[in-house]
């Protein structure tokens, strides 16, 4: 299948080398440039050097399970520092359970075992959403929080 923001260039972030490779396939598979980095610190050196158009990250880390959210939650700030209008998805284990900041700093979460399918669709829908449709679906987010 064709996507119709095919060619863009994805930021994939994962610690774990089986799935950076397994989720950067299916990436390049449907034709989307991915650039690949191990730790978050790494991320955001590449985002500055390296302009992006999504951000793919897979929580299936290895911290330590009391500290895992706290860990989670800075990664993403520093992803988001470098780029704060840049969309993030999330990819994480069935029995994860996010906090609210976490969640509220990705754009869409995925639960593994992912489909290539909800991955690509929902990379491809993010990259077709404008700057004013994601203010408005994060500000809806909130307003169910609270």
């Amino acid at each position: 299948m064709k996507y119709e923001h095919a060619n863009k260039r994805i930021l994939l972030v994962s610690d774990d080398p089986s799935a950076r490779e397994a989720l950067g396939e299916m990436l390049r598979a449907a034709d989307f440039t991915v650039l690949l980095a191990e730790s978050g610190r790494s991320a955001a050196k590449t985002l500055v050097a390296n302009p992006v158009s999504v951000i793919v990250l897979d929580f299936r880390t290895r911290f330590d399970a009391k500290d895992s959210n706290l860990q989670k939650s800075k990664t993403l700030a520093a992803l988001t520092d470098v780029d704060p209008f840049l969309p993030v998805i999330l990819t994480c284990d069935a029995a994860a359970e996010l906090n609210h900041e976490t969640a509220l700093m990705a754009d869409l979460v995925l639960k593994h075992p992912l489909e290539p399918s909800a991955l690509l669709d929902g990379v491809d829908t993010l990259l077709g959403e404008s700057l004013r449709e994601r203010v408005y679906r994060k500000s809806d987010y909130i307003a169910t929080l609270r």
